[in-house]
């Protein structure tokens, strides 16, 4: 008989993945109240996976504090006319959505998913999905709101350091935060913005599968901020004897994932609405310097923590004073005669 002599190749190098095609992507717009977002990104081309949203944002979205002119909206419905209740329910199916901003996201921080989509990247025949890339975005609003706008580039800065601050990682007993590494403003867009890797401190403790998380923030509202997160996930592979997980990157590389999670941020454009480009002016009146830091320097998180709570502190005991001070004057004034 005649045998066909196959064998599997080795491997010489990291395994080549393939992902979707860009250059294909149509643009993803979002309107909200006048405030215009675009970006490129490919259709959804990965299973659902019900760690990472999946859904498709409207065209356009109201302001929380949008007036309601919902006709006959002091009366209950049951009590309208026929032709009242045809006219309350067609303004309700026309008007556009009201972003809510209510589900928690780190402490502190309210959130709002209005995009998420994912993309798989595949390896040879019989391979499979070797890496999924997952897009997310997020409206995100403090709660109570910080002092000062997101428009003055400080102030944005800060929000910045205090979001990631916030969300920490549990492992054991132990906490870990990420940090904001390649850290690159944004100059061409209107409004402050930066794009940042969030990189875990001490990462081989907390897990093997972490990988960098990409950010693009920017302010919509002197109090509303727009975050673009993007991630990848690749499969790892045990070493042969089973000790431990072999080097990812040597296995399968990472550049096709972060190619694309680049090419979708060079893809984001913002116009911002005459009301938000209002407060950017009253925002940034008298600033002498207006552009962010060009440079993140590594920075403690645990004791910038630490000095916060302490600064809070100070300030909670220094306005407890001066209200105990001021009760005890009106307090000790004479009544005066009439």
């Amino acid at each position: 008989m005649f045998y066909v002599p196959l064998k599997l190749r080795e491997r010489s190098g990291p395994t080549l993945t393939k992902g979707p095609d860009f250059s294909k992507a149509k643009p993803l717009h979002i309107n909200i109240a006048g405030t215009e977002i675009s970006l490129r990104a490919p259709k959804n081309s990965s299973p659902i996976d019900y760690a990472y949203p999946r859904q498709e944002a409207a065209p356009y979205y109201d302001l929380p504090d949008a007036p309601d002119h919902t006709p006959y909206k002091d009366k209950w419905y049951c009590d309208l006319t026929d032709e009242e209740r045809k006219e309350q329910d067609q303004y309700n199916m026309s008007k556009p959505p009201r972003l809510r901003i209510q589900n928690d996201g780190a402490p502190g921080w309210n959130i709002q998913v209005l995009t998420g989509r994912a993309w798989d990247f595949y390896g040879p025949w019989f391979s499979g999905a070797l890496a999924t890339v997952h897009m997310t975005l997020l409206v995100t609003r403090e709660v109570p709101h910080r002092t000062g706008s997101y428009f003055n580039p400080r102030v944005l800065e800060m929000a910045v350091m205090d979001h990631l601050a916030e969300g920490f990682t549990m492992r054991g007993q132990q906490e870990y935060w990420c940090t904001p590494e390649e850290w690159q403003p944004l100059e061409r867009f209107p409004c402050p913005a930066v794009s940042y890797i969030s990189r875990i401190q001490d990462k081989p403790m907390i897990s093997p599968d972490y990988e960098d998380e990409y950010e693009v923030v920017f302010p919509i509202r002197d109090d509303i901020l727009i975050r673009i997160h993007l991630e990848f996930r690749r499969k790892h592979r045990w070493l042969p004897d089973g000790s431990d997980f072999e080097d990812i990157e040597k296995w399968t590389s990472s550049e096709p994932m972060r190619t694309l999670i680049r090419q979708i941020i060079d893809s984001v454009e913002v116009k911002l609405s005459p009301e938000s480009q209002a407060q950017l002016e009253r925002a940034q009146a008298g600033l002498t310097d207006t552009a962010l830091t060009k440079d993140f320097a590594p920075i403690d998180i645990e004791a910038y923590l630490k000095n916060k709570a302490e600064m809070t502190e100070a300030e909670a005991a220094r306005q407890q004073t001066n209200t105990g001070t001021h009760t005890k004057k009106v307090q000790s004034e004479p009544p005066q005669d009439t």
